[in-house]
């Protein structure tokens, strides 16, 4: 059951649960990590190098804190939510994610997958 400060679970459009997903930054404005709030890369920075160009992504609600009432709140909409390739980071939103269910793009398995 889900409580009405939790947002409930999100869908794709084949209404499957939303995957965690390996994503390359090359050609991206990802810059943090929204597991441990962490640079992933500067703003002015090129993409480092490997395996820092990875980075897990889920879609899900932000949270925030209201500035006003000082409540925690959820955005309205989804959005790509980007974390460190690293199980910690994952893990510090998401305690029962496990590696084995991050899917992995048919084209990463190239080896200039990011060059590309």
């Amino acid at each position: 059951m889900t409580t009405p400060s939790t947002p409930p679970p999100l869908t794709d459009v084949t209404n499957l649960p939303v995957a965690f997903t390996l994503k390359c930054i090359q050609g991206t404005m990802i810059r943090s990590c929204y597991g441990c709030r962490g640079a992933i890369r500067l703003r002015t920075a090129k993409v480092p190098p490997p395996p820092h160009e990875l980075v897990i992504r889920y879609k899900e609600r932000r949270h925030y804190r209201d500035h006003i009432t000082k409540e925690l709140k959820y955005t309205a909409a989804a959005e790509n939510i980007h974390y460190h390739f690293t199980l910690s980071c994952v893990q510090k939103k998401h305690p029962s994610f496990q590696p084995a269910k991050l899917i992995i793009p048919r084209d990463y398995y190239t080896l200039n997958y990011c060059n590309s």
